[in-house]
């Protein structure tokens, strides 16, 4: 399966994300091909926005994503 090992820098302890694409205006993007995750944060500058992160072919990206948008989500406790 394709995805990305995010590591913390904190406690050394890592999640597996999968590249689960996103779901966008009305068309479900390619699954395996990029992973899309929300962070926990909406963007002070615009409350239509929120933080993510974006990872394709070993790249990561973080950014912006218009909330109405389907992203990914991976509860960690």
């Amino acid at each position: 399966m394709e995805g990305y090992i995010v590591k913390s820098n904190i406690n050394n302890k890592s999640i597996f994300l999968p590249a689960a694409c996103d779901r966008g205006y009305d068309d479900l993007d390619v699954v395996g091909n990029y992973g899309h995750y929300w962070n926990s944060n909406v963007a002070s500058f615009d409350s239509n926005m929120a933080w993510s992160i974006l990872f394709d072919l070993g790249e990561v990206y973080g950014g912006t994503c218009l909330r109405c948008y389907g992203l990914s989500v991976r509860p960690v406790l």
